[in-house]
């Protein structure tokens, strides 16, 4: 339930809601919020909430100000097709909360609203979500990396230790639904902690013992060659409907044709991924990791940094996967053949993924500084990546299907991809001009400053710069 009274001092309203969407609200309820169920609004819906709470007490959760602003998105004819709804939150002590964000179609322009959604996840870095407000105003508005227990008092061997831990809790939360295969999120959230576990173990030379590292390392590399192509079939899907939506209407029948392909293909993958994940040899290495997580002589002279200070040893690699990402990303040029690109892409995920796992030791205001354009990079080079691989996957999804005998699906598949190869010229365009804003004088001067100034000691035993 959430009680709103806006402004403070204007009428109050009650709405009960479910994964974001509003069951029941009411407008007209006394100036303090429901204690029980017999506090609650006399309308049918509301009526069925207070037989299920029976007696039950209704207690306050944390306080949220919320500024909410409505666009309204026009199409040539000056006709709205869909609503954005932007929520800028923080709890009553002052804490920002995430931004929410919220498309909302009028009915007959949910392809409009598909459009929007497209173009400001290639603008924004966005995240899908199910929290309610409350979920968010628990948390504080922290981030991943924010809700890990680091401090600066950890040694390196420690902060490693943390770090991954937090990291194969997220792993395992989402184990259960990715086997499920019904939300492709759930797939990504775990590639996602894969990667981060990635880049620590890449980065955890002279801190963990180098030959468990190493075993790991390949471990982890195999678990994310398993879960690859189910997750390229999900993006496939989760992109058809925007690129569909270009196609005239005449296109509809192979376009349905093709869709079932994607499906099928999607199907297979998954099939083909849960074999893996159940395996034995899945089983063994999740054993030997756990035991290793949990094993505290493993942690205790891994190697020559692991008693060094966590800010210390954490700082430096940050500054040295900054160095190579620039000096990498100065060399690209026009003639740049797209491996390249593809290299830098992940050298920008490592050093993302090292600042958001070790965010909570960085100094705040130079962290808010630094992310934002490499967040701008990462989106360029994501988005010129996987149009290149989908380009290439759908074509392969065709032939495998033997779409390429029908001539009406040969056309449509032509047509996708050429509005993928579009769009991966426009961000290999925009290259440029946002790697200039990542390799500018301001962003270099955030990152280094990350260190917080209380940490000037530990910074003495950094390398000097030329």
């Amino acid at each position: 339930l959430e009680f709103r009274r806006p402004n403070l001092d204007g009428s109050p309203s009650l709405l009960w809601s479910e994964n974001g969407r509003v069951l029941a609200a009411d407008l007209c309820v006394p100036q303090t919020p429901p204690s029980g169920a017999n506090d609650l609004p006399a309308t049918p819906a509301f009526a069925r909430l207070a037989g299920v709470l029976d007696d039950a007490e209704l207690v306050a959760s944390p306080f949220v100000q919320s500024q909410l602003a409505v666009v309204a998105a026009l199409d040539d004819e000056e006709k709205t097709t869909a609503r954005v709804v932007l929520d800028f939150s923080e709890t009553a002590d002052g804490v920002a909360l995430p931004m929410l964000l919220e498309i909302i179609p009028l009915r007959g322009y949910e392809s409009d609203a598909a459009k929007i959604e497209k173009s400001l996840r290639r603008k924004i870095a966005l995240t899908p979500t199910d929290r309610s407000t409350k979920h968010n105003a628990m948390l504080g508005g922290a981030s991943s990396s924010d809700r890990t227990d680091l401090d600066p008092s950890m040694t390196a061997a420690q902060a490693w230790r943390s770090v991954l831990q937090q990291l194969t809790e997220a792993m395992t939360s989402a184990f259960p639904g990715v086997l499920r295969g019904e939300d492709p999120e759930d797939l990504h959230a775990f590639r996602v902690a894969v990667r981060r576990i990635r880049t620590i173990l890449q980065d955890g030379a002279d801190i963990l013992e180098s030959e468990r590292r190493d075993q790991f390392r390949r471990d982890f590399r195999w678990l994310g060659d398993v879960t690859t192509p189910t997750r390229d079939a999900d993006v496939h899907l989760i992109e058809y409907p925007v690129l569909a939506a270009a196609l005239p209407p005449s296109s509809s029948s192979a376009l349905e044709t093709f869709l079932q392909s994607l499906n099928q293909h999607q199907s297979v993958c998954h099939a083909s991924m849960v074999t893996e994940l159940r395996s034995r040899q899945r089983a063994e290495f999740a054993s030997a990791w756990f035991d290793f997580l949990g094993d505290d002589e493993a942690w205790t002279g891994g190697g020559d940094l692991s008693d060094e200070p966590a800010l210390t040893v954490a700082i430096g690699r940050i500054e040295r996967a900054h160095r190579q990402l620039v000096k990498n990303g100065r060399k690209i040029s026009k003639k740049s053949p797209p491996i390249a690109l593809h290299e830098l892409r992940k050298e920008g995920k490592r050093l993302r993924y090292l600042i958001e796992c070790f965010g909570p030791l960085l100094e705040r205001k130079s962290l808010g500084i630094a992310i934002g354009p490499l967040r701008d990079l990462q989106d360029v080079l994501g988005e010129f990546q996987d149009t290149e691989v989908q380009a290439h996957a759908l074509f392969e999804v065709a032939s495998t299907s033997d779409l390429t005998d029908d001539s009406a699906a040969r056309d449509v598949i032509v047509a996708l991809v050429e509005q993928l190869r579009s769009r991966g010229a426009e961000a290999r365009a925009s290259f440029d001009k946002t790697f200039r804003r990542f390799d500018d004088r301001s962003v270099q001067r955030a990152f280094d400053r990350l260190a917080p100034r209380s940490g000037s000691k530990q910074k003495t035993s950094r390398k000097k710069k030329r």
